[in-house]
């Protein structure tokens, strides 16, 4: 699998830039079978490549944004807003946060943060590369697996094909 190079400009304090390679292929919201077994290849690859400077804390930093949540992906304004059963639900997950063993989270595998089809590039349902690297983190990998998972449904995944590939991520 290709990964593009970058070039990171640090432009200011609070903004960043880099320039991406461009690679061959496109992305499609289709993932064949075949394509995402050379995705689940690309993520083992990544096990315990996370180097060993750690960043503000893997665990830590998945509890806040499900505790605390994120301007542009994890809202909780929807749960609490929406019906008794939401908000019963959102009290569990945070029940089981709060009561995390943060010790016990993988922290050592490079993790790509925004691992989902429309980031991976495909010619004729074959591999042939993966952008958008630059928010890679240290951290668990599977979160990758969780994220294309989540994704596969805008790919055309039927649920059921969905729900058995995720179970098996367990």
């Amino acid at each position: 699998c290709t990964v593009p190079a970058y070039e990171v400009l640090d432009v200011g304090e609070d903004l960043d830039a880099s320039f991406q390679e461009v690679l061959q292929g496109r992305w499609e919201d289709r993932l064949p079978k075949s394509l995402v077994r050379e995705l689940v290849e690309v993520n083992r690859l990544q096990h315990g490549r996370g180097g060993s400077v750690r960043g503000p804390g893997w665990a830590d930093r998945l509890c806040a944004v499900t505790l605390e949540g994120a301007p542009t992906w994890s809202r909780h304004d929807s749960l609490e807003a929406h019906s008794a059963a939401t908000r019963k639900l959102w009290a569990r997950v945070r029940d089981n946060v709060e009561a995390v063993d943060r010790t016990t989270i993988p922290d050592g595998d490079a993790v790509h943060m925004d691992f989902h089809h429309r980031n991976v590039l495909q010619r004729a349902g074959v591999l042939t590369g993966i952008i958008d690297w630059e928010g890679v983190e240290c951290g668990d990998r599977m979160f990758d697996l969780v994220t294309l998972a989540f994704y596969s449904g805008v790919a055309g995944w039927p649920d059921e094909r969905r729900a058995a590939w995720i179970a098996n991520l367990a």
